[in-house]
């Protein structure tokens, strides 16, 4: 789908890379990340959402994401994250991307950044678990989008 809609327009300035026939060595892999405003957040086959989210936005590369609320506290749309629902809204959300400014894309990009350090980098983890706030009274994986049943009825639509 992404593929389509980066072919109906010309404008769009995405770049779209097979690992498998242009791989990228993991030593480069942030250095490259790094290099972009945005990384489109495709969810993992198996889990909600993978690892290259966080590591997007570790180097302060702004997430385009369907499920930024998937994550505890939520991304926020337009501040440290641009957030869709379908193809409609991925549509959307890059014509409002273009709409940005200059100065407005680096505040997203140092959002992004200080979201991760406040809530996705391992040494916070760490020192929260050393300092004993993280709530660990319920059973559940410690990541931060695995804090609920994303396959009940009750769980939150996507952003």
């Amino acid at each position: 789908m992404l593929s389509e809609i980066v072919a109906n327009d010309a404008a769009v300035p995405i770049r779209l890379q097979d690992s498998a026939e242009t791989p990228i060595a993991p030593s480069q892999w942030l250095p490259f990340l790094a290099q972009h405003r945005f990384f489109v957040c495709c969810p993992g086959a198996a889990q909600p959402m993978c690892h290259n989210l966080i590591e997007a936005m570790s180097v302060g590369t702004i997430p385009l994401i369907e499920y930024g609320d998937r994550l505890r506290p939520q991304l926020t749309d337009g501040e440290n994250a641009i957030c869709f629902r379908g193809a409609d809204g991925l549509r959307d959300a890059i014509d409002r991307i273009h709409q940005l400014s200059a100065s407005r894309l680096d505040e997203m990009s140092q959002s992004a950044a200080a979201y991760y350090d406040n809530h996705l980098c391992g040494k916070t983890f760490l020192a929260a678990f050393r300092d004993g706030t993280l709530d660990l009274t319920k059973r559940q994986i410690v990541m931060p989008f695995h804090s609920e049943n994303f396959f009940s009825q009750t769980s939150p639509q996507a952003a």
